[in-house]
């Protein structure tokens, strides 16, 4: 991802940027913004003249990796041949993920929000439907997809 990616989208939240840092949500980073010139993600925390800096791209690579990780945790039922219900027993959410040959589509607000920011997401829910169906990456389901389809 380029660093102009982080500047325009909305799904790198404080939240998660919590998540990344201290790997829980404890409401302690007051703002989140992208040095340009150094490619990094600066996290401010709150209450303090703290700054965590962070290399774009391992803020990336943690932010995926944390998704991938809390997915292990969630439940998958097949309900047709291209939809999945995903269910959190942590909460008791539930979500439809809809398989195509591009993408992978989630009710959730999460995918929603990647969507709008980039074209384009994979939620937890859908890195659950991802590693049931036996891949790790979103490009790599959609690239096994395209192979065997023989569309270009």
């Amino acid at each position: 991802m380029k660093i102009e990616e982080f500047k325009e989208e909305q799904i790198f939240t404080k939240r998660a940027a919590e998540r990344i840092i201290y790997g829980t949500n404890n409401y302690c980073v007051s703002d989140i913004y992208v040095d340009e010139g150094a490619d990094k993600v600066v996290v401010q925390i709150a209450k303090s003249t703290r700054l965590i800096v962070l290399g774009a791209q391992d803020f990336l690579d943690d932010f995926i990796r944390i998704r991938r990780k809390r997915a292990e945790k969630l439940e998958i039922k097949q309900k047709t041949e291209h939809a999945y219900l995903v269910y959190n027993p942590e909460n008791n959410n539930q979500y439809e993920v809809v398989t195509s040959v591009n993408a992978l589509a989630c009710q959730c607000k999460d995918y929603d929000n990647q969507v709008r920011a980039l074209n384009k997401g994979c939620c937890k829910h859908g890195y659950r439907v991802l590693n049931h169906l036996g891949f790790k990456k979103l490009k790599d389901y959609i690239e096994a997809n395209h192979s065997h389809s023989g569309a270009a």
